[in-house]
């Protein structure tokens, strides 16, 4: 049995260790959080509703539902970045990387949205 679950975790995580994984994950919601920010910065101010000023209350309420519902592909999605960085660049996981994995993921689901609805 040990030599099942130690199978299993090389190539779950491929030789990477749990720490760097995990600041891996780290840096990607970081990116993700990031993009949160930045996107509700660009929301449409006159939108019935909208606070005229930054209201913490109202962020988490327009934005958690959407946010809880997409956790999951989230962490999904950043994990499969981080474990074949190698064949996806070709080079090793560096922390930036990882940042714009989650910088990037909005983009990246919109798209798949798009071509799926074509």
């Amino acid at each position: 049995m040990n030599k099942v679950k130690s199978d299993f975790l090389f190539n779950l995580l491929a030789e990477l260790p749990v720490g760097v994984l995990l600041a891996g994950i780290f840096f990607a919601l970081l990116g993700v959080y990031y993009s949160k920010l930045v996107f509700a910065a660009k929301r449409d101010q006159n939108k019935p509703g909208t606070p005229d000023k930054w209201d913490w209350r109202y962020f988490i309420k327009d934005n958690l539902i959407p946010f809880l519902k997409s956790s999951s592909l989230v962490l999904i999605t950043i994990f499969i970045s981080i474990r074949f960085v190698e064949q996806f660049t070709g080079s090793g996981l560096t922390m930036i990387y990882c940042f714009f994995v989650g910088l990037s993921l909005d983009e990246a689901i919109n798209r798949i949205k798009n071509y799926k609805n074509k």
